[in-house]
């Protein structure tokens, strides 16, 4: 019979690794979106799919091991109560079968008005900075972005069904509704529970895996 342990408590350093690896770009703008000049990929991309791969992997060892045991229904009753691990799922498929995820940054900053000419009515405010890296400086970050907060999220590329566009009719959306006719592609974002900081959610579903560990391990289909 199948025993899921020892590959699991492997697969969960990986994702360990691969979450260290991605919160290198957390609070940071890089030049060309993060563009890799030499191949053209983005690195952030290639690891946030390694962190996908590892994580979903501890759940599809469980689930082998679940099967073996008939215990599933045990399985399927955690999963289906952890709504961010069905979220995490569909990105995973989406990254494997269809289209790769996409990023998108917002960056907010505020600077007190030091002068204000009431005749003009022009405001002149606190100079802020913002620090833009190279790739190269990945590893060795040259500063920190301390005048501003850079909220960093993923988008996923959407086909929508004959129910949605027609929801978009209802609500006067004439602009999505046109891209669908004319075949244009359509992203949204990547959320859970009102949160789409790709960081957070990260952080936030690999403690739901570690908790699906120690209930699997505590039921029996992790042994």
């Amino acid at each position: 019979m199948y025993q899921s342990k020892l590959e699991i408590e492997k697969k969960m350093r990986q994702a360990k690794y691969a979450l260290k690896q991605l919160t290198r770009y957390e609070g940071r703008i890089f030049v060309n979106e993060g563009r890799d000049p030499q191949t053209g990929s983005y690195p952030f991309i290639t690891d946030l799919s390694s962190f996908l791969t590892q994580t979903r992997s501890i759940l599809q060892y469980a689930y082998h091991e679940a099967q073996d045991r008939k215990l599933t229904h045990l399985y399927e009753e955690f999963v289906g109560d952890k709504p961010i691990i069905g979220c995490f799922k569909d990105l995973r498929d989406s990254d494997i079968h269809s289209y790769l995820p996409r990023t998108q940054q917002t960056i907010f900053m505020t600077s007190p008005i030091r002068k204000f000419d009431p005749t003009t009515g022009i405001g002149v405010g606190e100079t802020v900075t913002l620090l833009v890296e190279s790739l190269d400086d990945l590893d060795n970050p040259k500063g920190r972005n301390s005048d501003a907060r850079i909220a960093t999220i993923i988008t996923k590329r959407i086909n929508p069904d004959a129910n949605r566009v027609q929801r978009w009719v209802e609500e006067g959306r004439a602009d999505l509704v046109l891209a669908v006719e004319e075949g244009k592609p359509l992203y949204e974002a990547f959320e859970h529970d009102g949160k789409n900081d790709v960081f957070l959610l990260c952080r936030t579903y690999l403690a739901c895996v570690e908790e699906f560990c120690a209930y699997g391990m505590r039921v029996g289909f992790i042994t």
